[in-house]
């Protein structure tokens, strides 16, 4: 069992020691150490502030840890591919505390913090597998059938968040460059597979709603449709969470605010009010707001707040990181997961103007985006077209939209 962990992390091109982990009658103990305090960069500002002394966390919502460690735990299908692979190697799952499970993503998370010492699973040299046989395997593991390859989907996609299966994979300025390790002229990017109960061109719609996303004025990451022979393509994305300088501190919204992501208590309200927080900055709040606007009017219910999320600079600045995982999707219920002024199942124009004049956007800025936003969402046809959506099922969708 793990007891103590050192952090560090890993930005730009320096590595700073962040601080001491412990584990106590279940929940972390935490203290940072006094070099990091001098040097004032904020990892968790509302709930790990930069104070001396040992602070503790809540046991909700992330079983004993501050949300800004939490951030780092592979989610449902990256621990269901570690537990699988643990328990062939011998080990029981079950037995690991939050500790246990951040020392064994050690320096391969996420984002910028290391945990010390690492508790590394062994690897073997990996070639790069077909990435069509890597999305049966990935179902299959998820339907509990057993998988040679194992191991490959563990090392590829073991550390990635969210529910749909994942492949970490380097590209180049063409597909054919699709390695498993780092390469001259190659870029970390992530691959997304098809989940059970996901139709099977997922990856063409998630392409389609970037692009719509790009022509609504939303930041988003650098994205592809990789070639598949069993449907219109994987969907695959830069990571974000890497610059030319190296790892960026990433800070997912739930984490930021300790909440629950999956519950209720965290709206677009939240959402909102978190970036002008930590942003300081009305252009930022604007660009929530869209992607709020986004998210209702092309019916992106899966909206809860690990899918959205915050980068720190090397100086301790904030900003609103990419957008991600926007795709179709009725939500849980038929709802969003981010209720907007309180509405979740049939949101309007009204309910996003009550939520941007609480973040105090003017009326006519406010008016201007939805408006923007609108006119992608009506060019969704052509959008889905133009990727290789079948006329019916962009038809289906099109049924959905406000």
């Amino acid at each position: 069992m793990t007891d103590l962990l050192d952090v560090q992390l890993e930005i730009g091109a320096r590595r700073l020691k962040v601080g001491r982990l412990a584990w106590r009658d279940r929940r972390a103990l935490f203290e940072y150490a006094p070099e990091f305090l001098d040097a004032k960069l904020p990892i968790s500002p509302l709930h790990l502030p930069l104070n001396a002394g040992v602070q503790t966390a809540p046991r909700e919502p992330f079983a004993g840890l501050f949300g800004v460690f939490a951030d780092n735990l592979p989610e449902s299908y990256g621990r269901l591919l570690l537990d699988r692979r643990l328990r062939a190697l011998g080990r029981d799952p079950n037995a690991l505390t939050p500790l246990d499970r951040l020392a064994l993503v050690g320096e391969g998370g996420f984002g910028a913090l290391r945990y010390m010492p690492a508790d590394a699973i062994a690897e073997e040299t990996l070639q790069m597998p077909d990435l069509d046989r890597l999305q049966a395997e990935a179902l299959a593991v998820i339907a509990g059938e057993p998988s040679e390859m194992l191991g490959a989907l563990q090392r590829l996609g073991g550390s990635a968040g969210g529910a749909r299966p994942k492949a970490q994979v380097w590209l180049g300025a063409d597909d054919a460059s699709l390695s498993t390790a780092p390469g001259p002229g190659l870029e970390p990017w992530l691959v997304k597979f098809r989940a059970p109960g996901d139709p099977a061109d997922i990856g063409a719609i998630e392409a389609a709603y970037a692009t719509m996303a790009e022509a609504a004025g939303i930041d988003v990451a650098p994205y592809r449709l990789l070639p598949s022979r069993t449907g219109p393509g994987h969907f695959a994305s830069r990571r974000f969470d890497r610059d030319a300088d190296g790892p960026v501190h990433l800070h997912s919204l739930a984490g930021l605010l300790q909440a629950d992501p999956d519950g209720a208590a965290v709206s677009y309200r939240e959402y909102l009010r978190a970036t002008q927080y930590l942003t300081r900055d009305i252009r930022a709040v604007e660009a929530a707001f869209r992607r709020m606007a986004f998210n209702v009017l092309a019916h992106n219910r899966d909206d809860h707040a690990r899918n959205h999320a915050f980068l720190m600079g090397a100086a301790g600045e904030w900003a609103l990181a990419p957008a991600f995982d926007l795709t179709f999707s009725p939500g849980p219920g038929g709802e969003h997961y981010l209720a907007i002024d309180g509405e979740g199942r049939r949101p309007s124009r009204a309910n996003l103007l009550v939520e941007g004049a609480a973040a105090g956007l003017a009326p006519r800025r406010m008016a201007a985006i939805i408006d923007e936003v609108a006119a992608a969402v009506r060019n969704w046809v052509e959008i889905a077209r133009n990727i290789g959506i079948t006329a019916a099922r962009s038809a289906e969708i099109t049924t959905f939209f406000t």
